[in-house]
């Protein structure tokens, strides 16, 4: 065994976090010196008691000693995890206090969360290159902590369409902060390397990305004024964008800057599943709110909550089925990276649809029945010999109301007096009108028909507010005579807007987790592109797009309608999802059907000896690409012995196409990433 084989330039997972009573003031991300000089003792082949590794012979060692190299950690530390729950915590804070049901909202939700996912997306790109652990660093944690606190102060007031000046203001501020704090951590950084004559160039101009960006952010915060609207707060999009592609731009061309052997993409993993916990949360309480008593279970809804809850489970199965990302480095790991920003926008986007979607099928399911109590309620009266008197008719319209409300009890005061005055102007409706032949009065009549319709509404909108959709909320001083008639328009309005959004966002989700597994995909691991993979990656792509497209739907006001007020508006989410999922993991088809290069077999690498024309010896080597439920695919090539030697060699892949080591003819181990010999000596 060789000294190189004992070095590691990657830190356990939690040591970084290691608690003791040596805790330091500043702690240095750089691998320590002896570790470096180990390696190169190692790297020129001398092993670790001073004896020539032969193996190591015609290895030749750049010297990169003037070029500082940083601990990499393999997956998130405690303080990271800790910063994501509160970025989490902000959508959850903005989604109970605000909603996404109308389209002001959505708009501002999308802003929020753009300004929201950049500050974090910027704090983590410095995290997973250079994280530490001292008492510096904690406190630097808790500044950043304090910015993600103020993100929750001022999400209850962020509406771009009504700006309140002091909370734009704050949250300008905030930014601010968050930046500053950056050049902090970063020029600590450039404290560290200042020895080496390499590395603190860039590092500068990471700070001073952050710097500019605050500067920006504190001349935008003099920009508003009280009782107006401005634009300027576009600035905050703009800049965060820029700010974060020119930081991805910098680890592309800057070695010291670079994301390679980072835990840059399982960063964006986490933050997917922190995500999709928070939707699971969101289901979990609204099927309280909607099964709160026995009149909740009905077979339609139990129907639209398992389609809830299977949809998660199925979405949660593809991302990391697909989502093969340890072995991406250079553009493709930045590319992944960042098309997390709209994957996560439309994610939450869906998932809050799809937990209203089943709110809004049990309160149309309530509105069936109240409409039910209603109509039965007129076929008795039309059934009975009873005489009829306002009176009579005002007791039993009030005891229909009454069986409802216990139930669903009203929120509003104003909705118990509207429901009165109208029970009271039934009352007094004169009793001329029910001795007299029909059509006698007319103006009477219409003035019933109207009281009831409005008792109707009243009921509806009761049930609406009471499973937190308020049509009322933010509605203008209106006549109350009108407000009922105001509130079923803008339940209707809304009910439209999630249902276009909640589809659009399912099918850009779908789409943009094709285009992410198309990057993930290398070209020899788990059976490559073969044609029939593909034709699958852009079936999946096709799907997301039909889905995204079932929204056309609502511009038909018949078709539209239909479908809204069905029960499959999930379900048929979830049946696309699932069978995404099934042509996932469906075996490689016969050549029948697609010119496939798998074949059955076991997973063993195979090799038969040739003839190279001279009559020498030769091998061919075989590439098992895949093991697992899509069969066995082989690639060969030719083996010579005069130019490689006389050994038989084999590239054996991973089953699940990741993690894969090999050892070169230097007897080095190397990851998948870098670049490999023509085979790996087996013998």
């Amino acid at each position: 065994m060789t000294g190189r084989e004992n070095i590691s330039h990657e830190a356990p997972a939690q040591e970084v976090l290691r608690r003791d009573s040596n805790l330091k003031l500043i702690a240095s991300p750089l691998i320590p010196d002896d570790d470096k000089k180990a390696e190169r003792v190692a790297s020129i082949g001398l092993s670790i008691d001073g004896e020539p590794d032969v193996e190591d012979l015609g290895f030749r060692y750049r010297d990169d000693h003037d070029c500082p190299e940083f601990v990499k950690h393999s997956s998130s530390t405690n303080y990271e995890l800790f910063y994501d729950l509160w970025f989490v915590a902000n959508l959850e804070v903005f989604s109970s206090s605000k909603g996404v049901s109308k389209e002001e909202d959505l708009y501002s939700y999308i802003g929020y969360l753009t300004i929201l996912w950049f500050t974090w997306f910027l704090v983590g790109m410095f995290d997973v290159r250079f994280v530490t652990d001292s008492i510096f660093e904690r406190v630097i944690r808790t500044a950043h902590l304090g910015v993600m606190v103020g993100f929750s102060v001022v999400v209850t007031y962020f509406n771009p369409d009504q700006q309140e000046k002091s909370s734009f203001q704050t949250l300008s501020i905030i930014l601010m902060v968050s930046r500053l704090v950056l050049v902090v951590q970063y020029g600590t950084i450039m404290w560290h390397i200042r020895r080496y004559k390499q590395g603190k160039y860039p590092i500068a101009i990471a700070a001073a990305v952050h710097f500019v960006a605050a500067m920006i952010f504190l001349g935008v915060t003099f920009r508003f004024e009280e009782n107006r609207n401005s634009r300027v707060y576009i600035v905050w999009y703009i800049v965060a964008v820029c700010e974060a592609i020119i930081q991805l731009g910098l680890a592309k061309f800057y070695k010291v800057l670079t994301f390679t052997g980072t835990h840059l993409t399982e960063r964006m993993t986490v933050l997917t599943v922190i995500i999709l916990g928070g939707g699971v949360t969101s289901i979990a309480k609204n099927v309280v709110l909607i099964v709160k008593n026995a009149a909740g279970w009905t077979s339609a809804t139990i129907g639209v909550l398992t389609s809830a809850i299977a949809l998660m489970y199925c979405f949660f199965m593809l991302y990391f089925d697909w989502m093969n990302h340890h072995h991406l480095k250079g553009a493709r790991q930045l590319a992944w990276s960042m098309l997390h920003f709209p994957f996560h926008v439309f994610l939450l986007l869906f998932m809050e649809g799809a937990t209203q979607f089943m709110v809004w099928w049990k309160v149309h399911e309530l509105t069936e029945w109240v409409n039910g109590e209603f109509n039965a309620l007129i076929d008795k009266i039309a059934a009975t010999d009873v005489y009829i008197t306002s009176d009579y008719l005002a007791a039993e319209l009030n005891s229909t109301v009454q069986i409802i409300f216990n139930l669903y009890p009203s929120t509003y005061t104003e909705t118990d007096e509207r429901v009165t005055t109208l029970l009271h102007d039934v009352q007094g409706l004169p009793q001329s009108l029910w001795d007299s032949a029909p059509g006698t009065y007319p103006d009477l009549i219409e003035r019933f028909e109207y009281d009831v319709n409005e008792l109707l509404y009243a009921i509806i909108n009761s049930l609406f507010v009471g499973f937190k959709i308020d049509p009322f909320e933010d509605m203008e001083e209106t006549d109350p005579a009108l407000r009922q008639d105001a509130g079923i328009i803008q339940i209707a309005t809304r009910y439209d807007t999630v249902f276009q959004y909640g589809y659009i966002t399912a099918g850009l989700v779908l789409m943009l987790m094709t285009i992410m597994f198309a990057l993930t995909r290398r070209r020899r691991s788990s059976g490559g592109w073969s044609t029939f993979v593909m034709f699958r990656t852009a079936l999946f792509f096709l799907m997301g797009l039909g889905l995204s497209l079932v929204s056309l739907l609502a511009r038909s006001s018949t078709h539209g309608l239909t479908y809204l007020l069905t029960p499959w508006l999930l379900p048929t989410i979830c049946i696309v999802f699932f069978v995404v999922l099934l042509l996932t993991h469906l075996p490689h088809p016969p050549p029948l059907f697609f010119a496939a290069r798998a074949r059955g077999g076991g997973g063993r690498a195979r090799s038969r000896r040739t003839d190279d024309g001279d009559g020498k010896p030769a091998y061919t080597s075989v590439q098992v690409q895949e093991v697992g439920s899509h069969g066995v695919v082989y690639d060969t090539q030719e083996y010579n012995p005069q130019r490689w030697g006389n050994a038989s060699y084999a590239h054996i892949h991973s089953p699940y196409g990741s993690d894969m080591t090999y050892h070169n003819a230097y007897g080095q181990a190397h990851d998948l990433g870098m670049a490999s010999p023509p085979a790996v000596r087996t013998s």
